[in-house]
């Protein structure tokens, strides 16, 4: 149970992280 619940938040943490980083580069393009 613990371990399906860290293996949710680290999936939700690092989507963040993709998304954040993502969106930075996209306006470094501009």
């Amino acid at each position: 149970m613990v371990r399906l619940f860290v293996l949710l938040a680290w999936q939700v943490t690092a989507f963040s992280n993709v998304k954040r980083s993502h969106m930075t580069n996209e306006e470094k393009k501009k």
